[in-house]
């Protein structure tokens, strides 16, 4: 399943989305819930935050700053955040306001979930990893100096990386404007086709 269906076994993708055969374009635009105000927001709010990110970026590209591990994470998490956030936030936003369902456009808004969906995946790994980082430095200095600096870092940030790839192997959370939020099931809330096999299953990275 995942991006690299869609890239590598196109057909076998296309069955996976047979379930937008059952309506038409201007049914599945009825099937969306348009939701204005909140589409706005989403829009405004990811790129009030892509903009604030830069200066922040910069400033942990310092010298003083960027010789820390923590630093290097988050470093890579606000990068991870500059690129999912148009996928996630602002594209999201316009379909939320247009009220678009996933299968008026299912080939783009299945790319937009799967670059969104691994975006998400990798973040949460380097939030954890952070984590671990800061704990070892709060707790025990000499260990942290030894699991946390120097050529040992590209080992560590590396990790997220690997692991937000394994999204390719899996179906991606796609936007729902009838419930405002990302599901994996992309006919979530549409009565008969919810729920159903080809839809939903996901490899071993979603557990």
């Amino acid at each position: 399943m995942g991006l690299w269906m869609f890239l590598f076994n196109h057909h076998q993708w296309e069955y996976s989305i047979s379930n937008c055969s059952a309506k038409n374009l201007s049914e599945w635009y009825a099937e969306g819930t348009p939701n204005v105000p909140i589409g706005i927001l989403y829009s405004i709010l990811g790129i009030l935050a892509e903009i604030i990110y830069v200066p922040f970026v910069i400033a942990m590209l310092k010298p003083e700053f960027i010789q820390h591990s923590c630093y290097k994470f988050m470093f890579q998490l606000a990068v991870l955040d500059m690129i999912v956030l148009p996928f996630n936030s602002i594209i999201g936003g316009v379909q939320c306001a247009l009220g678009a369902h996933f299968c008026t456009n299912p080939r783009f808004y299945y790319v937009v979930g799967s670059i969104g969906t691994t975006g998400w995946y990798t973040a949460c790994m380097t939030c954890i990893i952070l984590a671990i980082d800061r704990f070892f430095e709060m707790t025990c200095s000499r260990a942290a100096q030894v699991l946390f600096h120097g050529k040992i870092m590209i080992f560590w940030l590396s990790i997220p990386i690997i692991y937000g790839f394994t999204t390719f192997f899996q179906v991606p959370a796609v936007y729902n404007t009838k419930f405002l939020a990302y599901f994996f099931d992309p006919f979530a809330g549409t009565e008969g086709l919810q729920g159903m096999p080809q839809n939903t299953t996901s490899s071993f990275a979603s557990s």
